[in-house]
């Protein structure tokens, strides 16, 4: 009523539980993630669900020991994402979703899911804003889909 709009985060990659990503943990999230959904769904000031918040920004990634390992916690993660966009967009095909993005280089993990691309960019200036708007924008014109800096 008072014009305020919401992205709610599903999931959040910071200091991610590295159990939720075993695929046990999918009947439970599935259903928490449905729960989620439908409570939200008819709800005015929704603008849009962030299915998971800066997925690879966690020590799973941070800390891997080669990058073998790193790419191995790299493919779990996005296809955890990529499941629970498909989830949400099965319990709600009407509201818009997105992945909120630490990095603009991981925009295309699920750019062919998401309704709208968001990443986070704290450059210190705007021509660094500016200059890193390139790759968001080219991802953006490649699929095209609206692109956000949802934080900054």
């Amino acid at each position: 009523e008072q014009g305020f709009t919401c992205v709610p985060i599903i999931f959040n990659g910071n200091g991610i539980d590295p159990s939720i990503l075993e695929e046990d943990f999918y009947e439970f999230g599935d259903r928490y993630c449905r729960d989620v959904v439908c409570a939200l769904k008819d709800e005015p000031g929704l603008l849009m669900y962030d299915v998971m918040n800066e997925p690879p920004c966690n020590d799973l990634i941070l800390k891997a020991g080669s990058q073998e390992e790193k790419d191995e916690q790299y493919a779990r993660i996005w296809r955890f994402v990529r499941h629970y966009c498909a989830v949400v967009k099965e319990a709600d095909s009407e509201n818009a979703m997105t992945v909120g993005n630490w990095l603009a280089e991981d925009l295309e993990n699920t750019a062919d899911l998401v309704d709208v691309l968001s990443y986070h960019d704290y450059s210190a200036t705007a021509s660094g804003i500016n200059r890193k708007a390139h790759m968001e924008y080219s991802v953006s014109a490649k699929y095209e889909k609206s692109v956000i800096n949802n934080e900054c």
